[in-house]
C-alpha cells in the first residue's frame, strides 16, 4: 500500500528534474512558454492546499501549534499573492516544454500525498483514523513547513525567469515557512498509508514468514479502522483475543531475546526482556478482564465475523510464528513447543521483521482497550434493566462495572508504556531498514500522542518518546519455560 512517504520521494524525484532544467542552456524559453506558467501555478496551489491544512490543523489543530499555525497562514497568503500575479495564459495550451511537463508531475504526486494525509480525517458519520492525531500533530506541521519551503524555492527559482512578478511573494513564502519548518530527519507521516480497510486474508497452513506478516498486517489494519461499535459480546470475546496476543508476544519477545544473546547483541536482548515483563503483566491485566465480561454475559455466544474474526486471525498468525506445528491454534489441547530461536530468526532482518509484527499487534490490543465505552454502557444498561427499581434513587452503574471500567484505564497505560518500550527496545535492530524504521515511529508517536492528549498525562511529546510511560524495570528476568501451557 503506497504511503506518504513514497509519494513524496516520487514528488522528489520530478522535482529534481525540475532543478536539472533551471540549470539547462534553453532555460528562458523554456519558463517563457505558456505551458510553463500554468503549470508553476497549479503547483502554488498544491502549496497553498499544504499550507492550509497546516493553518487549520488538518481540522484537529494542535494547542501547541499556534506559531506553526501562523507561520502557514502567512505562507499561504503569500503564495496566493503569488499565483494571483502569475500570467496564466487563456485556453488549453500544448503540453509544453520539459520544464513544465516536470513541473506538471511535480504537482500531481505533491497533490496525491496530501490528499493520502487528508484521507485519515474522515467526515461524518466516520471518525478520524488512529493516524489523525500524529499527521494534526505540531513537529508534522514542522516537517510540512519544511517541506512546503523547499518546493516553493523551486518554484521561486522557476517564476524568475517565468513571470518575476511571482518571484517576491513566492521567496517571502519558502522562507517563512523554512523558519518554522524542521530539516532534521524524515517527516513523521512517512509510513502513513491511503486510509482504507483492506480485505482479510484467512490464515492458511504453510505460509512463509512474510506471507504470514503481510497477513498480520492486515488484521491489525482491519483491527486499527473499525470500531467494535458498542457490541457487548465482541468486547468480550476481543478482551480475551487481546489476553492471548499479549500472551504469545510475551513469548515472542523471549524468544527474539535469546536470539540477540546468540548473536552477542546483549544491550538489545536485556531491553527485549524488559519489554517481554510488560507485555506479560499487560497479559494478566487482560485475563482478569475477559474473566469479568464473562461473569457478566455468560448467556451471550462468541461473535464470528467483524472484528472478532480479525483478531481471531491475527492470533492464529502470531502463535504460528512462535510455536512448532505450522497449523498451530490457540486450544488448550494443543502444542505449547516453542521454535529455537534461530528458527525463529535466523538473522537481524527477521527479527526486526517479527518485532515489528509484535509492535503492530500491541498497538492492535491498545486500540481494543480505547474502544470499550459503548460496550461497557450496554452491560451498565442491561445490568440496571435486570435489578429492581428503586423508587428514591437514581439507576447507578454497579461496583463491578465501575470496576471493568478503571481496569480498562489500567490497561490502556500499561498498554502504551509497552508499546512505547517495546518500540524503545526494537529501534537498534529496526534503524537498518527506513521502512520499518518509519512504521516502528508511526506506531510509536500515535501512542505517544495519544498519552499527551490524554487528561492524565500533558506532557509534551518529546518526553514522552524519549522517556517511555510504563512501570520500572524488574531485576531479573528470565525467559518463559517452553513447556508452559497456552492461554485459553
Amino acid at each position: 500500500m503506497v504511503t506518504f512517504g513514497e509519494m513524496i520521494s516520487i514528488a522528489d524525484g520530478h522535482l529534481g528534474e525540475v532543478r536539472k532544467a533551471i540549470l539547462h542552456p534553453d532555460l528562458v524559453g523554456q519558463a517563457s512558454h505558456p505551458a510553463t506558467a500554468t503549470e508553476l501555478a497549479g503547483l502554488i496551489g498544491v502549496l497553498i492546499r499544504y499550507a492550509d491544512r497546516v493553518t487549520s490543523g488538518f481540522g484537529i489543530p494542535d494547542d501547541r501549534a499556534a506559531g506553526i499555525r501562523r507561520a502557514a497562514r502567512r505562507s499561504s497568503q503569500n503564495l496566493r499573492k503569488a499565483q494571483q500575479s502569475l500570467r496564466v495564459p487563456t485556453g488549453s495550451p500544448d503540453r509544453g516544454p520539459e520544464l513544465a511537463q516536470a513541473i506538471r508531475a511535480t504537482s500531481v504526486s505533491l497533490g496525491c500525498g496530501l490528499d493520502l494525509l487528508a484521507s485519515h480525517f474522515a467526515t461524518a458519520p466516520q471518525r478520524p483514523s488512529t493516524n489523525a492525531t500524529v499527521i494534526s500533530a505540531a513537529d508534522t506541521g514542522r516537517s510540512l513547513l519544511q517541506l512546503l519551503s523547499d518546493y516553493a524555492k523551486t518554484a521561486a527559482h522557476v517564476a524568475q525567469h517565468a513571470s518575476p512578478q511571482a518571484f517576491p511573494p513566492l521567496a517571502k513564502a519558502a522562507f517563512t515557512a523554512h523558519l518554522n519548518g524542521r530539516e532534521t530527519g524524515p517527516t513523521p507521516v512517512s509510513a502513513v498509508p491511503l486510509l482504507r480497510v483492506p480485505d482479510r486474508i484467512a490464515p492458511r497452513v504453510g505460509e512463509d514468514l512474510h506471507e504470514a506478516l503481510e497477513g498480520i498486517t492486515r488484521s491489525v489494519q482491519r483491527l486499527n479502522s473499525t470500531p467494535t461499535n458498542g457490541s457487548v459480546t465482541t468486547s468480550r470475546y476481543l478482551a480475551r483475543a487481546a489476553t492471548i496476543t499479549c500472551h504469545i508476544n510475551d513469548r515472542l519477545l523471549c524468544q527474539l531475546s535469546r536470539r540477540m544473546s546468540e548473536l552477542d547483541q546483549e544491550h538489545i536482548a536485556g531491553d527485549l526482556l524488559h519489554a517481554a515483563a510488560t507485555t506479560r503483566r499487560l497479559s494478566r491485566r487482560w485475563r482478569t478482564v475477559a474473566r469479568q465480561w464473562l461473569s457478566l454475559t455468560s448467556q451471550f455466544r462468541d461473535p464470528r465475523n467483524g472484528a472478532a474474526e480479525d483478531a481471531s486471525d491475527l492470533i492464529v498468525r502470531l502463535g504460528r510464528l512462535i510455536h512448532v506445528d505450522p497449523d498451530w491454534l490457540p486450544h488448550p489441547r494443543w502444542t505449547f513447543r516453542l521454535i529455537e530461536p534461530e528458527q525463529l530468526a535466523p538473522s537481524r532482518a527477521e527479527a526486526a521483521l517479527i518485532g515489528l509484527a509484535a509492535l503492530k499487534s500491541a498497538e492492535a490490543c491498545n486500540h481494543i482497550a480505547n474502544d470499550h465505552r459503548a460496550a461497557v454502557n450496554d452491560i451498565a444498561v442491561l445490568s440496571a434493566l435486570q435489578s429492581p427499581p428503586s423508587p428514591n434513587s437514581r439507576p447507578r452503574p454497579s461496583a463491578e462495572i465501575l470496576q471493568l471500567l478503571q481496569r480498562y484505564e489500567d490497561i490502556q497505560s500499561v498498554g502504551a508504556g509497552a508499546v512505547l518500550r517495546l518500540g524503545e527496545a526494537m529501534s537498534p535492530l529496526m534503524s537498518e531498514s527506513p521502512q520499518i524504521a518509519a512504521e516502528r515511529g508511526l506506531i510509536v508517536r500515535r501512542t505517544a500522542q495519544r498519552l499527551t492528549t490524554s487528561d492524565d498525562f500533558p506532557a509534551p511529546i518529546a518526553d514522552v518518546l524519549a522517556t517511555p510511560r510504563s512501570a520500572s524495570r524488574p531485576q531479573t528476568q528470565q525467559p518463559p519455560n517452553s513447556k508452559g501451557r497456552t492461554i485459553h
